[in-house]
């Protein structure tokens, strides 16, 4: 897990340096990084999930 959170704050990073043609307002810059975040946890929570019911499914396999 920790390569995946690591990945994440990298994307994180790189989204905010991004240095684009036109400046960003500091509102701008927060709502992508919440937007960013935000899609970082949902990520989190999907593997969660699907790691999981992998796990549920082979040790109680009827």
């Amino acid at each position: 897990m920790l390569s995946i959170d690591t990945k994440a704050m990298n994307i994180i990073f790189c989204a905010l340096n991004y240095q684009g043609t036109c400046k960003e307002t500091n509102q701008v810059k927060e709502s992508k990084i919440n937007m960013l975040v935000h899609q970082c946890e949902l990520l989190k929570m999907l593997l969660i999930k699907s790691i999981t019911k992998h796990v549920y499914k082979n040790n109680y396999h009827y």
